[in-house]
């Protein structure tokens, strides 16, 4: 189940949705295949990867246009 109240807060840090979706959902991936988890508060893969990117532990850099 969602953790709308952290989906607020990560949308809060990263506005736009696409960009967090794709961040969001390659780390549930590396989790779901075996990485360790950043957080252990959460049992599903979409709340860690949600919690690890409100708490700053995950994120993304965006790459320099040429």
């Amino acid at each position: 189940m969602f953790r709308f109240d952290l989906i607020a807060q990560a949308m809060e840090k990263e506005p736009n949705k696409f960009l967090l979706v794709h961040v969001l959902s390659k780390r549930m991936h590396q989790i779901v295949d075996g990485a360790q988890p950043l957080t252990t508060k959460h049992v599903a893969p979409v709340n860690i990867a949600l919690q690890e990117f409100v708490d700053g532990s995950i994120g993304f850099e965006e790459e320099e246009k040429k």
